[in-house]
């Protein structure tokens, strides 16, 4: 059951939920402390190297396997965007952040009910962060060992049967998948020092032309941009497919 989550937001953040009735949703690059998927990457690939020690994998296996090497070392920032909620009510992190100029804290009721959208946005996610580091290892152990399991099940039964099958195929859908698993894992865990705020988090990832490379946006002109510190920052409009964004 998602509880009741505040949001702190600014002036304008404050005016496009009001006003509006829509949330902005920021592109992760341009996130306030990168270093939340820096933490995220390094996290993984340390289950990477214990998870696949000793590991005998298949030729597909081995493929899926320089698939998430290559999710960890690359920068996967620019195909998520990210709304933060906190559990916690008045919480002094979100003001120092939020109150050096005019800072505002929204609270949220209903907000699983709550059915969001825009044409930028292909898949959206209402998830609470995980905070504990044994959690999350186990969390990515499982998504691994899950889409190999499924990958040499189904590649099984291909070579048992008198169908056409064709493994790579298969191998598209699983890695496809896995992508997406693997992309709200990786924005879905934080630092454990970051554990009081009991954040929780749309993560909206947009409808890509090309998926299973991570390129090219089918709906460029829907993404936004408002001044930010020291550049131009990226974001979305989630708009509610009917009523109004439930805030008091």
């Amino acid at each position: 059951m998602v509880p009741q989550l505040s949001h702190y937001t600014t002036t304008e953040g404050l005016l496009g939920i009001c006003k509006n009735n829509h949330i902005w949703a920021t592109c992760a690059q341009y996130s306030n402390d990168i270093s939340e998927v820096t933490y995220a990457q390094s996290v993984a690939g340390e289950v990477m190297q214990t998870f696949f020690t000793g590991c005998r994998l298949s030729e597909l296996g081995e493929r899926l396997k320089a698939l998430w090497e290559l999710s960890i070392v690359s920068d996967p920032n620019e195909d998520a965007y990210i709304t933060s909620f906190c559990e916690s009510k008045d919480l002094l992190s979100q003001w120092r952040a939020y109150g050096r100029t005019a800072g505002f804290e929204l609270r949220f009721l209903g907000l699983s009910k709550l059915v969001l959208s825009s044409p930028a946005v292909g898949r959206l996610v209402l998830t609470r962060v995980v905070y504990n580091k044994d959690a999350q290892r186990a969390m990515l152990e499982q998504l691994f060992q899950g889409s190999l399991d499924s990958l040499n099940e189904v590649i099984e039964k291909l070579k048992n049967s008198d169908g056409d099958g064709d493994p790579g195929e298969v191998f598209k859908v699983v890695s496809a998948l896995s992508s997406v698993k693997f992309g709200r894992w990786l924005y879905g865990i934080k630092h454990p020092s970051f554990a009081e705020e009991k954040e929780w988090r749309i993560i909206a990832f947009p409808n890509l032309l090309n998926p299973l490379a991570g390129t090219g946006y089918e709906h460029p002109e829907e993404i936004r941009f408002r001044p930010g510190r020291h550049s131009l920052v990226p974001y979305v409009e989630l708009k509610p497919t009917a009523g109004k964004i439930p805030i008091s």
